[in-house]
């Protein structure tokens, strides 16, 4: 439901569908990761920061969050922290296309 409701930008319903499913698992990054994109999606970049962060503290080598986390420091701010992420990020990429992605995705989302 919170995958389904992010793909059409119902923000606030993944949100919740997120939430519940962190309730029922607390320890899944990806959980975290959902409402955190839906929280970004939505414009609340400190809720989206501090998801991507309750997230890294699960999994710090998590590549796609610390690319949005990257994104929601810049958003809120701090764009050479956000860069820091973002180059963070591609270092863990696992492959070069994984590394362009998310290079790409913080230069699009930061403009």
């Amino acid at each position: 439901m919170a995958a389904a409701a992010l793909a059409v930008e119902k923000f606030e319903a993944a949100a919740a569908a997120a939430a519940d499913l962190i309730r029922m698992s607390p320890t899944n990054v990806e959980h975290y990761f959902t409402r955190a994109l839906a929280h970004a999606g939505s414009g609340d970049w400190e809720r989206a920061e501090a998801d991507c962060r309750a997230a890294l503290a699960i999994h710090p080598l998590h590549p796609q969050v610390r690319a949005l986390l990257g994104i929601c420091r810049h958003r809120r701010g701090d764009a050479a922290g956000g860069r820091k992420e973002a180059e963070t990020a591609a270092g863990l990429a696992t492959t070069p296309r994984q590394r362009a992605v998310l290079l790409e995705w913080f230069e699009r989302k930061t403009r």
